[in-house]
C-alpha cells in the first residue's frame, strides 16, 4: 500500500501525519510505504491501494496532478477516489452542497472582471470582502480587502487573466478573528476538531507573510457534530460515491449567517495527528477496513467511478427528469442484479450498484444500502473470527497449548 506524499515541504507547513500513519499500518500487517506522487520511477500498478495524504505541491503542477490521477485510477484503487478529488478541486462544489441544504457563506462565482466590479460596487460602504480562485490551496491568491480597495480588483484581474473563476464573499468577522473550526470525519466517524487561527491579513496577503497554521484541539458541540455529518451526507449525495475515507469540514459559527461551511477538504487535508496522536489508530483501522471490506472494493469501486461521471450529466437535468432518470438507471441495474442471482454474473455487485444509484435520490434505497454494508461487514468479521478459531485449534491427536498430555510423565519439580 502506498501513502501518497510529495518530496519537499516548507518549514512552516510540514507533514506530521505520514510517519505515524505508516507505522500504525505496518503494525497491522499492512505493507505500507510513503511514495511521492510525481516520482516517474514508481510502478503504480504494483500497489494494491493508494491513500492520498500530502501531495501539497500540486497547485503549481495541476495539469500533471490531473494526468496522474487519470493514470493511477486505471491501474489501482485510490482513496479518496480520484472522481471525488476532481469534484473537490473546484470550490464551486459549495454551490452543489448549498442546493442540498448545507449552509455556506454567501458566494458569487465570476468569470469576468466586470461582474467582480459589480459585486464590489454593491458592497456596503466600508465593508470588507474575500476574493479567491475557485481552484486553489493553502490560501494562495486569496485576499481580504475593503470592497473599494483597488487591490481587490487587481487580484480578481490576475485570477481572470489566468482563465480562473473568482469567488467573491463578504468578510465573516468571526473568521477574521480566528474562530474557524475544522471538524474531522474518518470513515463517517467524527474524530476530533482543530482550531488553526486566522490566516488572512487585511489589505491582502497572509498574516506573517506565510501560510502557517497554529493547530489546537478544541471541543465539538452537538450542533457542529450534526452539521459535519450532514455535510458528509450531502457530499455523498452530490457525488454518488458513498462515505469518503477522510474529510475535513471547515466551519465557522457566525452571528450573521449562523454555522456555515467554509470548505469540505476531501483531497489532502492535514489530519494534525501530532496534536491528536490517539486518532492515528482510528485512521489506520479505517484504512484496514477499506482494504478488507469487499463491499467497498474491487468491482464496486470501478463501478462508482463510472457512475460519478454519469451522475454529473444527470445533475444538469431538471429535478423531475433527474429523479426519473435515476429511477430508470438504478432500477434496471438492481433488477439485472436480481436476475444474476440465478444466472451467471456478479449479482450481488449489480444489486449494490443499483441501490447506490437509487440512494442518490431515494431515502429507502439509502437505508437498504446501509443495511447491506453493515451485513457485509458483519459477515466478514464472523469469517475472520471463525478462521482464527480454526487456526488456533489443536490438530487431531495433539494437546492444546499449555495442556498436559495424559500419556506422558509430568515434571513437578
Amino acid at each position: 500500500m502506498g501513502v501518497v506524499v510529495t518530496d519537499t515541504y516548507p518549514a512552516e507547513d510540514l507533514d506530521h501525519d505520514t510517519a505515524p500513519l505508516v507505522a500504525a499500518l505496518r503494525a497491522r500487517g499492512i505493507d505500507a510505504t510513503a511514495t511521492v506522487w510525481h516520482d516517474a520511477g514508481v510502478d503504480w500498478a504494483s500497489y494494491d491501494l493508494l491513500v492520498l495524504r500530502s501531495p501539497w505541491d500540486y497547485p503549481d503542477r495541476l495539469p500533471e496532478l490531473l494526468a496522474w490521477l487519470d493514470h493511477v485510477e486505471g491501474v489501482t484503487r485510490v482513496l479518496n477516489p480520484p472522481a471525488l478529488v476532481r469534484w473537490n478541486l473546484d470550490k464551486r462544489y459549495l454551490a452543489q452542497l448549498a442546493d442540498r441544504g448545507v449552509a455556506v457563506v454567501p458566494t458569487t462565482y465570476r468569470t469576468s472582471l466586470d461582474d467582480v466590479r459589480a459585486d464590489l460596487a454593491g458592497a456596503a460602504p466600508g465593508a470588507r470582502v474575500v476574493l479567491k480562485p475557485a481552484v486553489s490551496a493553502g490560501a494562495r491568491d486569496t485576499g481580504l480587502f475593503r470592497a473599494d480597495d483597488p487591490a481587490a480588483l487587481a487580484l480578481a484581474a490576475r485570477i481572470v487573466d489566468r482563465g480562473g473563476v473568482v469567488m467573491v464573499q463578504p468578510e465573516v468577522p468571526e473568521l477574521s478573528a480566528g474562530r474557524e473550526k475544522a471538524l474531522y470525519v474518518v470513515d463517517g466517524r467524527l474524530t476530533h476538531a482543530i482550531a488553526k487561527g486566522a490566516l488572512l491579513a487585511p489589505g491582502g496577503g497572509l498574516l506573517g507573510g506565510v501560510y502557517a497554521e497554529h493547530p489546537e484541539q478544541v471541543d465539538v458541540t452537538d450542533a457542529e457534530a450534526a452539521f459535519a455529518r450532514a455535510v458528509v451526507a450531502a457530499v455523498s449525495d452530490a457525488t454518488g460515491l458513498g462515505v469518503p475515507l477522510y474529510a475535513r469540514i471547515d466551519t465557522v459559527d457566525s452571528a450573521e449567517h449562523g454555522l456555515v461551511l467554509l470548505e469540505a477538504e476531501l483531497f489532502e487535508p492535514a489530519l494534525n495527528l501530532h496534536v491528536v496522536p490517539e486518532v492515528t489508530d482510528v485512521v489506520a483501522d479505517a484504512v484496514q477496513a477499506r482494504v478488507e471490506d469487499p463491499v467497498r472494493s474491487g468491482a464496486m469501486a470501478a463501478w462508482s467511478r463510472r457512475w460519478t461521471r454519469a451522475r454529473a450529466q444527470i445533475d444538469a437535468l431538471p429535478r423531475p427528469v433527474r429523479v426519473v432518470a435515476v429511477a430508470v438507471v438504478g432500477g434496471t441495474v438492481l433488477l439485472t442484479g436480481v436476475a444474476m442471482l440465478v444466472l451467471p454474473g456478479p449479482g450481488i455487485v449489480a444489486i449494490l450498484a443499483g441501490l447506490a444509484v437509487l440512494a442518490t435520490e431515494f431515502a429507502w434505497a439509502r437505508r437498504w444500502l446501509e443495511r447491506a454494508h453493515a451485513a457485509g461487514r458483519t459477515g466478514l468479521d464472523k469469517g475472520r473470527q471463525a478462521w482464527g478459531r480454526r487456526r488456533s485449534a489443536p490438530a487431531p491427536g495433539t494437546a492444546a497449548p499449555g495442556a498436559a498430555r495424559h500419556d506422558a510423565p509430568t515434571d513437578h519439580t
